[in-house]
């Protein structure tokens, strides 16, 4: 089962979803399929990014992190069930 979910979260990577009004784009998947990491697409006020040295470069979106696995539970975690529903 583990090696399926890993196939269909690999097949996420470059899609658009929407989340809590906001669109994010699925960016990348981390370790061994343990978290997924997402963009936000829309226009807003992003955070200012800073180089190597921690001077101010310019406005950059935050990706976020999702974990794969609930931490309460042992199942999916609610946000990645609700990405591969509105995908698949």
């Amino acid at each position: 089962m583990e090696e399926n979910l890993c196939s269909t979260l690999r097949a996420l990577l470059g899609r658009t979803v929407r989340l809590e009004g906001q669109q994010y784009q699925v960016l990348e998947l981390l370790k061994d399929c343990e978290a997924l990491v997402l963009l936000p697409l829309e226009e807003g006020d992003h955070p200012i990014q800073t180089d190597q040295y921690g001077d101010p470069r310019r406005r950059a979106p935050r990706p976020v992190t999702v974990p794969i696995w609930s931490e309460v539970r042992e199942t999916l975690h609610p946000v990645v069930e609700e990405i591969i529903e509105q995908v698949l």
